[in-house]
C-alpha cells in the first residue's frame, strides 16, 4: 500500500477564499495619466483633510490638540480609502460605488475646507478632484 502524502503545499494554504489580482492594470499612457492625476487628487485630499481637522481645532484651543485632530482626521480618510477604494482593497466597492464614495469624500472635504476659510483649497478641490476622480475611476476600471 502506497504511503500518501501529508504535506501542504502553497496553494493548498491559499485554499478558496484566495482573491484573484484586482489592480487596475495600467497599459497606456493615458491610464498612467488618469492614475497620476487620481492620486494627486487623493494626496489633496489626505491633506485637506488633515488641514480640517487642524484648523478647526486650533481656532478653538491649542495646537497640542489640533495637531492630534489633524491626525485623527487623516487616519479616518485613509481607512475609508484604504478599505473601499483602493486598488488592492479586500472590500473595494464596484464601479459605480467607488464613484459615489470618492465624490462623498471629495465633497465633504471640500465643504470642511471652505469652512474653516481655505476658500481656494476648497472649491478647487472640489471642482477639479470630482472631475478627476470620475474620470480616472471610468477609464482604469
Amino acid at each position: 500500500m502506497a504511503k500518501q502524502s501529508t504535506a501542504l503545499s502553497i496553494d493548498s494554504l491559499a485554499g478558496p477564499s484566495a482573491k484573484p489580482d484586482q489592480s487596475p492594470s495600467l497599459d497606456t499612457t493615458g491610464d498612467w495619466i488618469f492614475g497620476t492625476a487620481a492620486f494627486a487628487v487623493e494626496i489633496a485630499l489626505a491633506v485637506g483633510a488633515a488641514m480640517i481637522g487642524y484648523r478647526y481645532v486650533v481656532a478653538r484651543g491649542s495646537a497640542i490638540w489640533a495637531a492630534i485632530a489633524a491626525v485623527i482626521a487623516l487616519a479616518l480618510l485613509v481607512s475609508i480609502w484604504a478599505t473601499w477604494m483602493a486598488p488592492n482593497a479586500d472590500h473595494r466597492l464596484g464601479l459605480a460605488g467607488r464613484l459615489i464614495l470618492g465624490t462623498a469624500l471629495i465633497l465633504i472635504v471640500a465643504a470642511g475646507l471652505i469652512g474653516t476659510g481655505a476658500n481656494t483649497f476648497g472649491w478647487t478641490l472640489g471642482a477639479v478632484g470630482i472631475v478627476v476622480t470620475l474620470a480616472a475611476q471610468v477609464a482604469i476600471s
